[in-house]
This record gives structure tokens, C-alpha cells and sequence, in this order.
């Protein structure tokens, strides 16, 4: 059985969290960009699929909470918190007003 890649965990997630076509579009954007930098390299792919998503709501005002994320990614709050912070960091995220 192969593992899944970091875009299905954020399709997967993104049904129960009942996001919007464009967060999704911005979650697997940054999916991308995220490999590119080899940010998820040695991390299990579920807690960077989490932050992903996380970022991507805050971005386009679609937002859930850690623990909304955390619960259905099934991944601690902290390890989203954690990776949140490295790939907003990494990729120079800025939330544009």
C-alpha cells in the first residue's frame, strides 16, 4: 500500500472541514511550493497536509480552528502550530489586506 501524497490528505481533509473550492486551490498551491523547498521532507505528510490547510483558510477567509483541523487530520494541534510556523516562515506568507 503506498502512501498518500500531500494533496490527497488535503482533498481528504477538505471534505469534513467543508472548505471552499478556492481554499482548496490555495492548499494544494502551497502543497506545491512546499515540496519544491522539500519542507516536508522527513515529516509525516498528514501534520504538513494539516497546516496546509490551516494556512490556506486564513488566507482566503475560510477559516477553522486547530483543533478543527487537528481532529479530523487526526494530528496534535501542536504538530500543526509547529509546521505551521515553518512553512509560513519558509515561504514568506504574508496575509495580504
Amino acid at each position: 500500500m503506498t502512501e498518500k501524497n500531500l494533496t490527497e490528505y488535503i482533498r481528504e481533509f477538505s471534505m469534513p472541514l467543508e472548505l471552499r473550492e478556492n481554499t482548496i486551490i490555495t492548499a494544494e498551491n502551497l502543497a506545491n511550493r512546499t515540496e519544491e523547498k522539500f519542507l516536508n521532507s522527513g515529516k509525516k505528510l498528514k501534520g504538513t497536509a494539516a497546516a496546509i490547510i490551516y494556512i490556506s483558510g486564513i488566507l482566503e477567509d475560510d477559516r477553522r480552528t486547530q483543533k478543527e483541523v487537528s481532529k479530523v487530520a487526526n494530528v496534535p494541534e501542536s504538530t500543526i502550530r509547529n509546521r505551521y510556523l515553518e512553512i509560513v516562515r519558509s515561504l514568506k506568507i504574508k496575509k495580504e489586506k
